[in-house]
């Protein structure tokens, strides 16, 4: 259930792309490799964001870099980020194309492998399809929304609404949040596995990087990520836990994420130190 998201995140989930073997396996496709059409690019337009992500990071116990994103702006616009870190092989670097509502459109990766992604958006600048490319199309996701705006569904490999293999269904507690309760993932016609989360009131640097994009848990809150926690097999899961200090302006500078998982009887628990840096704080 982890969504290792083909673009970048917010570090506040970015161990959510370490492949654990708790992973959720999402549905691969069989595409006769293709020639992607893109839009053109186009100036990025400036916002009036607060607190303009530098680098996040989390840390080993031996206080080694496990993942560091770092952020380079224009206009107070992302333009580009890298990820390095005994996580990855090297530095991946990124560069961004948005479209001229500032949505993200294109991004070119070198993981070292060269990768691109691509995005489409409704009238409403919602986002309804996610195409990853290696050589061909390697994974391709389609979004849904309920008639109150919520992110409802997400399918892998299909853009069917009906779909119940490869899927993710989405509740909510009440209408007027974007921060899902409850996460259903269902594979053949079954559900597979159930994820429940909590969130914090304040901010998360999602929405000013990456907007409109779901952050690595696959929503798409403002909030920090308090609680992750997923359920599958017979007493088997998988859970992240937060804590945060926040700055004058509510995003976090520090934290810890316990990573908890219980597997076949075993139970393993690590702590990762979260530290947080910023410009244009105002």
């Amino acid at each position: 259930m982890k969504w290792e998201k083909c673009v970048g995140l917010s570090l506040l989930v970015l161990a959510a792309i370490s492949c654990s073997k708790t992973e959720i396996k999402k549905v691969q496709t069989t595409t006769t490799p293709t020639t992607p059409t893109t839009p053109p690019p186009t100036t990025p337009t400036a916002t009036s964001a607060r607190c303009l992500p530098l680098q996040t990071n989390q840390l080993n116990a031996n206080g080694t870099t496990f993942a560091s994103e770092s952020y380079v702006y224009d206009n107070d616009v992302l333009i580009s980020y890298s990820r390095s870190g005994s996580l990855y092989v090297g530095t991946y670097t990124y560069t961004i194309t948005r479209n001229s509502s500032g949505l993200i459109t294109k991004v070119i990766g070198q993981e070292p492998s060269l990768t691109q992604t691509l995005y489409t958006y409704d009238d409403s600048d919602r986002l309804t399809s996610q195409l990853f490319y290696v050589t061909g199309l390697a994974n391709s996701r389609y979004y849904f929304y309920n008639s109150f705006g919520q992110l409802s569904r997400v399918t892998f490999g299909q853009p069917d609404t009906t779909a119940l293999s490869g899927t993710y269904i989405y509740s909510y507690a009440n209408n007027n949040t974007k921060n899902p309760s409850t996460i259903g993932y269902y594979e053949n016609n079954k559900l597979s596995t159930t994820v429940t989360m909590t969130f914090d009131t304040l901010k998360s640097t999602n929405s000013i990087c990456f907007p409109g994009l779901p952050d690595g848990y696959g929503t798409f809150s403002s909030n920090n990520v308090l609680s992750y926690v997923q359920a599958f097999g017979v007493g088997n899961s998988y859970a992240d836990i937060y804590t945060y200090t926040y700055n004058a302006d509510g995003f976090p500078i520090s934290g810890t994420r316990i990573n908890k998982q219980v597997d076949n009887g075993k139970t393993y628990s690590d702590t990762i130190p979260l530290t947080y840096s910023y410009s244009n704080c105002k």
